[in-house]
């Protein structure tokens, strides 16, 4: 179940997806809502040791811009969560967000946070972070696509590993939307393993869903999941990650991330 879910709030634009479904996750759960705007200082940081003052003072005007947006951000979550009669509280916190969130995330059952290609590009936010938070140990993490607005189709993509199985246990466990309609989607290299692993966990999800459809594919995440989530039109896609030997971890953080971010809805990770 859900008693607790921490929003990490980036810039206006991409807060609202965020702020909507937070609120819509916390109103049907009864959890309790925790709003954090986190204003990275990493770069104004290291402007103190360059030699160059005007890169400095660029720096320092840009954090007065960051923080002057997030306390936007702040006023629309509160009016959210009051408007819907939420327990919650906002923080503003300033640091480095790969210190500061795995500090904040350990009490809270799931976090919420922004994705998007645009963010990755324009280095606007810590999205390129995502994917060293996660194995740091920030999860499970409900990254939301800009497009988002309801959850009601949700895709397990399953390889048979141990973490894409714990993310979709968690998934299950925290009855995030119970109403969506959900399909599992099983792939490997072999088609006896991959229907064998597909009865498995399809055994493990009926008796927690009361309907569920199936599929298998043979191949690989990187070529097969972003057009299987288009042709199945799924909102939400739940993965594991693991540490050890997922095919992300040939990936560095950053073309990891930007992989995700081309997903065409929000993504549900674990690892």
């Amino acid at each position: 179940m859900l008693t607790s879910v921490l929003l990490h709030l980036d810039d206006t634009r991409q807060a609202d997806p965020v702020i909507r479904l937070g609120v819509d996750l916390a109103s049907r759960t009864g959890a309790r809502v925790r709003g954090l705007t986190l204003c990275d200082t990493r770069r104004t940081e290291a402007a103190l040791h360059c030699e160059s003052a005007v890169y400095a003072v660029m720096e320092q005007n840009k954090q007065l811009m960051t923080e002057r947006n997030q306390e936007v951000i702040r006023a629309d979550l509160s009016q959210a969560c009051l408007n819907a009669g939420l327990n919650f509280d906002v923080r503003r916190i300033s640091g480095d967000p790969l210190s500061v969130l795995p500090q904040e995330a350990r009490y809270h059952d799931l976090m919420l946070t922004s994705m998007s290609a645009e963010s990755v590009a324009k280095q606007r936010t810590i999205a390129a972070d995502l994917y060293d938070l996660m194995r740091r140990g920030v999860q499970p993490m409900l990254m939301v696509s800009p497009a988002a607005q309801h959850i009601d189709r949700v895709l397990f993509a399953f390889d048979g590993s141990e973490a894409s199985g714990r993310a979709i246990r968690l998934f299950l466990n925290q009855k995030l939307f119970p109403q969506a309609d959900y399909r599992l989607w099983a792939l490997g290299p072999n088609e006896a393993e991959v229907r064998q692993k597909l009865r498995e966990m399809a055994d493990y999800c009926a008796s927690r869903i009361d309907e569920l459809e199936t599929g298998i594919a043979l191949g690989s995440f990187q070529r097969l999941l972003k057009p299987y989530v288009e042709q199945w039109q799924a909102d939400l896609v739940v993965l594991g990650i693991n540490k050890e030997t997922d095919w992300l971890r040939k990936l560095s953080g950053r073309q990891a991330l930007g992989w995700l971010t081309r997903l065409p809805c929000s993504v549900y990770a674990a690892v």
